[in-house]
């Protein structure tokens, strides 16, 4: 799903180089959760040799955020392991994708994060 409706779905792993005035673009990624407990994602980039891989246990944190800001000057990505998708707390509960902490109550969640060669 994508969360602004200008935004072509089949980008969402494409890189456009800098562009003026360019509007960031979020994207809500569902996990195949039937494959086992992991997710991941990896990201490499080959002009400068290296990359990253990202693993986490997909029961504990079952939704995907990707956050795109392909303007001059803000060039960001962000890949958000979560509880839920960033769309405001009303909305999250009532899509029953909150889950909610008493207090003082604690909860750990394990992410792996691998930086490799190319």
């Amino acid at each position: 799903r994508v969360r602004d409706s200008k935004a072509p779905v089949h980008s969402w792993n494409q890189f456009s180089p800098p562009t003026a005035g360019a509007e960031e673009v979020v994207y809500l990624h569902e996990l195949n959760k039937e494959n086992g407990n992991q997710a991941s994602y990896g990201l490499r980039n080959n002009g400068l040799g290296f990359g990253v891989k990202v693993v986490w246990n997909c029961h504990e944190l079952p939704y995907l955020t990707q956050w795109k800001m392909m303007g001059q000057g803000e060039y960001v990505l962000g890949l958000e392991p979560g509880n839920c998708y960033p769309l405001g707390r009303v909305h999250e509960m009532e899509n029953h994708r909150m889950d909610l902490l008493q207090s003082f109550e604690e909860k750990n969640f394990n992410l792996s994060v691998e930086l490799f060669d190319i």
